[in-house]
């Protein structure tokens, strides 16, 4: 081998144009491969112009040329007593690192093992294998290898707590107890952050000043930063899964566990999400199809989710849901429970995020796309400028756009990408929002698969049981039990008691409108409102005392002698009777579907009850042309077409009839005794 050919155990060469070594297999390293000579080589230390990879002035030890390579290559940092430290522990290698620290930033320098004297400790470049000592002082680097350490601190991945170095625990506030893996991870670190774990991608990526933070998974908590000087903001949270958190600046006391969850909160405190999507908000990819827009950002307190989707779109307080879907579209409503898959799922579904009227329109139409204007061509679109417009552009993910402009058939949007050149196609629009406001819901409460999932407005509202209250829109409604009050939609003030009770109306249609009713009892109805039911036809009430009815002087008015008499109680036919009752015809199938079967008597009952005809009574009424308080149709007030008789009301009657048949005994007890004495 010639001389002036690098040895074969070198395994590498040094590239001229890139400046630095390039390891080469040693086998198949030759003669013919080097580029370089060790003349050639040796020139590049001698001259003042020398460079060895990236940093100046580097001169490795070793006995021969080939050994100071091989050592170069070995060691892929730099020695810093190369660079005239001297590492004793008493010389002052202050000017050394001032140099090194004025000149390069993000390099790594191997201290050799030894011990150097500086006034400050050196942050813009990472120093492993040795200390520093500062006055009295002797701290460890911080740094082994790629993976950095010191003052309880674990740092692992490309620009991991980039800007955080190991001096910063000794200018202030102590940067301690920090854990962070993977790329950018607690990238913008400094000597205020301390307690603080972050895993993942991004992961914390922006915070400075918080603490107490908790982040795993890709951009968690990456939008997090707190705020200088106070103790909360941005601070205690606790974050596991991607995108967890990702747009929570200054929220705190959080915690969200699974794919994002809490997204896009901005602001939000003392929240628990637990569950993929739970308090997501909506954050689709922008239209340069990369970045991620907040369409939703969130600051809300005190609420909780548990499940998928829970409280998806919510930025309301105090909610609290759990099971999937469980109050998915609640946005502005305040003290909500749902328990339950599908609980109030629909909730305020036709409400916006930002509390305003919602309207689900699927147009097509065309557009263009000119910096940061997109311009839509699309008739009959019904917008006006100031509504938000829900548009998937071009078939990319929907996004939510302001409308800055409108006419007939035409209307414009602002976008924060600028198109680099002019755009046409066709999009669709999904929906959008106007400026109307919506009253918010409040103080409801489902417990039960489906209970309320229907029902998309109302307020003090109680549905337990699965499927109760599921189509609600009025409120004050309280319903316990399967299916109970399942078909209302906008009566108010109802109590249910019971499976299946107040669902329908004693003829067989959806109780949809009835106010102030109580049906108690397994399928018990009401025929219209202001009524109260007691089971269903197969059942009888009992009692140990009689019914109590009111009858105070001081609650009557415009009071008289009975007008109905004798002559009433003569006309009115007594009957008995066996119940064939119209409601036992309407049944179900197994989809819980109503099947109205023919009245055929398969239903009647075998006991004879006693009584009269309602028709008879109203026939009657008519007759006479005076009213019996005891007859009700109850088709008159917007009820169903059923009669029914209140047969305490026959009382005064009779008492009346009574008294009309003693005057006249007593008269002819008169009449007979005058005969006997004549």
């Amino acid at each position: 081998m010639s001389n002036n050919l690098i040895p074969v155990n070198t395994m590498g060469y040094y590239d001229e144009e890139k400046e630095q070594w390039v390891p080469v297999d040693a086998v198949g390293l030759k003669s013919n491969n080097n580029r370089y000579t060790a003349d050639d080589i040796n020139q590049k230390f001698i001259t003042t112009d020398n460079k060895i990879g990236n940093v100046d002035n580097i001169k490795a030890e070793g006995s021969s040329l080939s050994e100071k390579i091989i050592n170069e290559f070995n060691y892929r940092g730099v020695n810093i007593t190369w660079l005239g430290a001297k590492g004793d522990g008493a010389t002052d290698d202050s000017t050394v690192f001032s140099e090194i620290e004025s000149n390069y930033q993000d390099k790594t320098f191997d201290l050799a093992g030894k011990t150097y004297v500086v006034s400050s400790f050196p942050r813009k470049n990472k120093y492993v294998n040795g200390y520093f000592k500062i006055g009295s002082q002797t701290f460890y680097s911080g740094y082994v290898s790629i993976i950095q350490s010191g003052n309880s601190n674990v740092i692992i991945g490309r620009n991991a707590a980039k800007n955080f170095r190991p001096g910063d625990q000794y200018t202030g506030v102590a940067g301690h107890n920090l854990i962070a893996i993977g790329d950018n991870a607690m990238l913008a670190a400094s000597q205020n952050s301390k307690n603080s774990i972050a895993v993942g991608l991004n992961a914390l990526s922006s915070n400075e000043y918080g603490f107490y933070n908790i982040a795993i998974g890709q951009k968690s908590q990456s939008s997090s930063n707190g705020v200088q000087g106070q103790k909360f903001p941005g601070t205690r949270n606790v974050s596991i899964g991607d995108h967890t958190l990702m747009f929570n600046k200054d929220g705190y006391l959080n915690i969200a566990m699974g794919r994002n969850a809490l997204q896009t909160n901005e602001h939000s405190k003392w929240n628990v999400a637990l569950g993929a999507g739970s308090m997501s908000g909506y954050a689709p990819l922008d239209l340069d199809g990369s970045s991620i827009v907040n369409n939703t950002p969130q600051s809300f307190v005190c609420s909780t989710g548990v499940g998928l989707n829970t409280l998806s779109m919510s930025n309301g307080n105090d909610n609290t849901a759990i099971g999937a879907n469980a109050a998915k579209e609640l946005k502005k409503g305040d003290r909500n429970t749902a328990i339950g898959a599908y609980a109030m799922e629909s909730f305020e579904k036709d409400v916006s995020f930002e509390g305003n009227e919602r309207i689900i329109s699927e147009l097509y139409g065309t557009y263009e796309w000119r910096d940061q204007t997109i311009t839509v061509n699309m008739p009959k679109h019904g917008l006006k400028s100031g509504y938000k417009v829900l548009l998937s552009v071009n078939d990319r993910e929907a996004i939510y756009f302001t409308v800055t402009g409108a006419t007939t058939d035409t209307f414009t949007v602002s976008t924060n990408i600028k198109a680099s050149t002019p755009e046409t196609g066709t999009l669709l629009m999904k929906e959008y929002s106007t400026t109307t406001s919506v009253s918010k819901s409040y103080d409801n409460t489902a417990v039960g698969i489906k209970s309320m999932y229907q029902a998309t407005r109302g307020n003090f509202n109680t549905g337990l049981g699965g499927f109760s209250l599921s189509k609600n829109g009025g409120d004050r409604n309280t319903a316990v039990g399967y299916l109970a009050l399942a078909s209302n939609v906008t009566g108010t003030n109802n109590t249910a008691l019971g499976y299946g009770a107040l669902r329908f109306m004693t003829g067989g249609a959806e109780l949809k409108d009835i106010s102030n009713s109580t049906g108690i009892g397994f399928n018990s109805r009401v025929s219209g409102s202001n009524q109260i039911q007691l089971g269903n036809g197969d059942a009888t009430p009992y009692s140990f005392n009689p019914l109590q009815n009111r009858s105070d002087l001081r609650d009557k008015a415009d009071i008289r002698d009975t007008v109905l008499g004798l002559d009433f109680i003569k006309k009115l036919r007594p009957v008995d009777y066996k119940w064939d009752i119209r409601d036992d015809y309407v049944t179900f199938d197994q989809d819980n579907n109503v099947i109205q079967l023919e009245k055929d008597g398969s239903k009647k009952k075998d006991r004879y009850h006693h009584g009269v005809i309602a028709q008879e009574v109203e026939s009657l009424i008519k007759e006479t042309g005076v009213d019996f308080g005891g007859f009700q149709h109850h088709e008159v007030n917007g009820g169903e077409d059923v009669m029914s008789i209140g047969y305490t009301e026959f009382i005064a009657p009779l008492i009346k009839a009574v008294q009309e048949l003693s005057a006249k005994v007593d008269k002819q007890a008169e009449e007979i005794a005058v005969l006997k004495n004549s």
